[in-house]
């Protein structure tokens, strides 16, 4: 997605608008891909973006402390397998309706774990309860199964790695055996990390990682007394206009 999904948009905008270069603000997955496709495409992305703003950003998964997250991840390969072979949901949080149908089967086959991610979703301390409703009425909204396999291998692994499609299909894909890891050191965009100190998704230590990685690249940066969603559905969101905007 950071190599075609995100350019696609960017090029759009530019050629409807005029313009020469654009702001880029993204929110979980959004920044994993930004960060991704800045990393294997740093000539475009430096050209065409003159700022990045990361949300909650996701540049590694391996410090996730969410013991069922965790749990999960060691049998991902038999999720995936009862999902999308055998039961064929390849995306496991499609549009929906029928995305409402696979949350509805993943809660059947593992129903403590679909339990204990909906309290992810929504913190009442800083979360805004109204919008709630209607954000979780039009998210999740469409992600492939590789998309969650992905964070899974981070997660297991402990390593910023590219997608690890196994050994043979790596060897043809890479070039050697085993995925090799995100190459952040080609990442050249000013950006901006908003992280949140009770995300549990995007964890603190792992913001660290990617602020350390990042460099010089990181323009601004601050932790807000947030968790993984209230970036989109917080009681205050003066954060944005007065961080982001300003």
């Amino acid at each position: 997605m950071g190599r075609v999904d995100v350019p696609t948009f960017v090029d759009f905008i530019l050629n409807k608008t005029n313009l020469e270069t654009i702001s880029y603000v993204g929110h979980s997955e959004g920044t994993t891909q930004f960060i991704l496709g800045a990393s294997l495409m740093p000539e475009y992305y430096s050209q065409k973006i003159n700022l990045s703003i990361l949300l909650a950003p996701v540049g590694s998964t391996a410090n996730i402390p969410i013991p069922y997250i965790r749990d999960a991840a060691k049998y991902i390969k038999e999720i995936e397998f009862t999902l999308v072979h055998a039961l064929n949901y390849p995306n496991w949080f499609a549009p929906m309706p029928r995305g409402e149908e696979a949350l509805t089967l993943f809660c059947g086959v593992l129903p403590s774990i679909c339990k204990q991610a909906a309290s992810l979703m929504h913190h009442e301390g800083v979360d805004n309860g109204e919008r709630f409703s209607t954000f979780i009425s039009n998210e999740p909204s469409g992600a492939s199964y590789r998309t969650f396999v992905y964070y899974a291998q981070m997660i297991n692994s402990g390593r910023a790695a590219l997608y690890d499609y196994g050994p043979i299909k790596n060897n043809k894909i890479y070039g050697q055996r085993e995925a090799p890891l995100i190459p952040i050191e080609n990442y050249k965009v000013p950006t901006v990390l908003m992280s949140g100190s009770l995300d549990k998704l995007a964890d603190p230590e792992d913001v660290k990682w990617l602020s350390a990685a990042l460099g010089d690249n990181v323009v601004f940066e601050k932790e807000y007394e947030n968790d993984h969603f209230t970036f989109a559905i917080g009681k205050d969101m003066s954060f944005f206009s007065q961080d982001a905007v300003e």
